[in-house]
């Protein structure tokens, strides 16, 4: 029997082996994301996810791209594809389907400019209002500018006025009676004739180019009107401002570190206005013509556009000399950006091509935006010296949308926010657009 025993013990292992091995392995249900493509884009790109587990039921995965919720518009057990979010952001891509969590690839972002219209019937008027209910008159040029809580002012040339309007698009009405003239006092009495730049100081007082005055007016914060300089005689003069002289000034730019304010007139000068109220002279000839040099040596044809960096340099827009230049508080004028050639071409910014470029901005990245009217598109030059099409498709009309997709009709004064949220006089159209990053 022993002897039986033994013989038999090599089958039962030999089929208990066999049954163990029959036995199919518990299913594999662990979430897991093995791949996303395209890896990199910008919103509204279409994102497939593989991987396993997801389900089947699109409603039932959630999936985040850097944190932010995407919309999932196709789903099977082993792919989703998605619609990546508006700022997003560079982040990984996870996926939630009931309890479990799986982290996939990180998804890099491209952000893209987003244009809006924030006020403006499209009509010819005046009117205040919210949104489309308010009407301008910008009459080609007018300029804007930005103050700290995020609400616009625009000096409106065509109805002599100085308009508000918050970052929620009511506008209203800031100083002046829309009579062509000139009158100090309080800002509703006021009096304007062709208004041009505007621009804010650390105070919030507001400083414009009241360019057929030939004077410089400031709004108080209390609701003043008052000649910071010009005698009102169209001429050329320095000294003290009631007895300094301007022609036809045409923009402003406040430098808040040292309290001064830098001025452009058709005497082809950059001014320098103190807090004391004197003017003078930093750089150019007084002839219209292109030389770089410093002070008096320089030349300059139409400076529109102006801001002030950080450091102190100024950048205008040399319009007719189709060129960004750069001017150093000293009075050094270099060229910036631009070959000198009307034109819309990208690439190394001393050989790109501008198109009477007018309005310039700014951002905290140390990347330069600025107008051209005539192109109808808004043009970046990084802090990489690099010229790009930051917004506009380049032919006119109304377009919202992707800033490539994007139309404006003669866009000439651009603004940014210290969120870095961009607004635009969208001249012919007779709105102001915004431009966020997204």
């Amino acid at each position: 029997m022993k002897n039986i025993f033994l013989l038999l013990l090599p089958v039962i292992f030999f089929a208990e082996a066999c049954k163990k091995e029959d036995s199919p392995p518990p299913p594999d249900t662990t979430l897991a994301i093995t791949a996303i493509a395209p890896a990199t884009g910008t919103y509204g790109t279409v994102v497939s996810i593989t991987g396993k587990n997801f389900s089947t039921t699109a409603a039932n995965n959630t999936v985040k791209v850097n944190g932010v919720t995407a919309v999932v518009n196709t789903a099977t057990a082993t792919e989703l594809q998605i619609t990546v979010p508006p700022n997003a952001g560079t982040g990984a891509i996870t996926v939630q389907t009931g309890a479990q969590t799986a982290t996939g690839p990180t998804w890099t972002h491209i952000y893209q400019a987003t244009v809006s219209t924030l006020a403006g019937s499209g009509t010819t008027g005046y009117a205040d209002g919210i949104g489309a209910a308010a009407q301008f008159n910008f009459a080609a040029f007018s300029g804007i500018c930005v103050d700290a809580g995020g609400n616009i002012f625009i000096s409106e040339r065509g109805n002599n006025r100085i308009r508000k309007i918050t970052a929620t698009g009511t506008v209203s009405t800031v100083a002046g009676t829309g009579d062509f003239g000139y009158v100090d006092g309080p800002a509703a009495t006021a009096q304007f004739n062709g208004l041009r730049g505007i621009t804010i100081d650390a105070a919030g007082n507001l400083y414009v180019a009241d360019a057929s005055n030939h004077r410089i007016r400031k709004i108080s914060t209390a609701g003043v009107v008052s000649t910071v300089a010009g005698t009102g005689v169209n001429g050329f003069a320095d000294g003290p401002g009631n007895t300094a002289q301007f022609s036809f000034p045409l923009a402003v730019a406040f430098d808040n570190n040292s309290g001064n304010l830098y001025v452009t007139d058709q005497n082809y000068r950059l001014r320098k206005i103190t807090a004391a109220a004197d003017v003078s002279s930093i750089a150019g000839s007084g002839v219209s013509g292109y030389a770089d040099g410093t002070g008096a040596a320089a030349q300059f044809s139409l400076l529109i556009g102006m801001v002030v960096a950080p450091n102190g340099d100024i950048y205008a827009s040399d319009a007719n000399n189709h060129r960004i230049r750069k001017i150093t508080a000293a009075g050094v004028a270099t060229t910036y950006a631009g070959s000198g050639i009307s034109g819309n071409t990208n690439g190394p910014a001393l050989t790109a091509n501008f198109n009477f470029p007018t309005g310039i901005i700014a951002d905290a990245g140390g990347n330069f935006y600025t107008l051209q009217p005539f192109n109808n598109n808004i043009k970046k030059i990084s802090a990489a010296s690099v010229v790009s099409t930051f917004a506009g498709k380049g032919t006119e009309g109304i377009t919202n949308g992707a800033g490539s997709l994007a139309e404006f009709k003669v866009p000439r004064a651009i603004a940014i926010s210290n969120d870095g949220i961009i607004y635009v006089v969208d001249s012919d159209n007779q709105l102001v657009r915004k431009i966020i990053m997204e």
